[in-house]
């Protein structure tokens, strides 16, 4: 993929993906859980692939990235999908 395609694809969901900062931390709070106690955080699908992504992922949880789970790269986490 050219570098002006990938630029252009982000600039075109930045905004939504911005949108999810909220409600991510909302959800933590209402759960009574700190970013200290989350010992990581895997991303699943598509959009996980998109740099802005994991950046805002990072920044909420205060942790590095995982990614991997449907490639198989990650071995030791079970995936639920109700």
């Amino acid at each position: 993929r050219s570098k002006a395609l990938q630029y252009s694809s982000a600039s075109l969901v930045n905004h939504l993906i911005e949108r999810t900062r909220i409600p991510c931390s909302n959800c933590r709070k209402d759960a009574g859980i700190l970013a200290k106690e989350v010992d990581e955080v895997p991303l699943v699908g598509g959009m996980t692939r998109v740099p802005k992504v994991q950046e805002i992922v990072s920044q909420i949880s205060e942790l590095p990235y995982k990614v991997g789970i449907l490639r198989g790269d990650v071995q030791e986490l079970l995936l639920l999908d109700w």
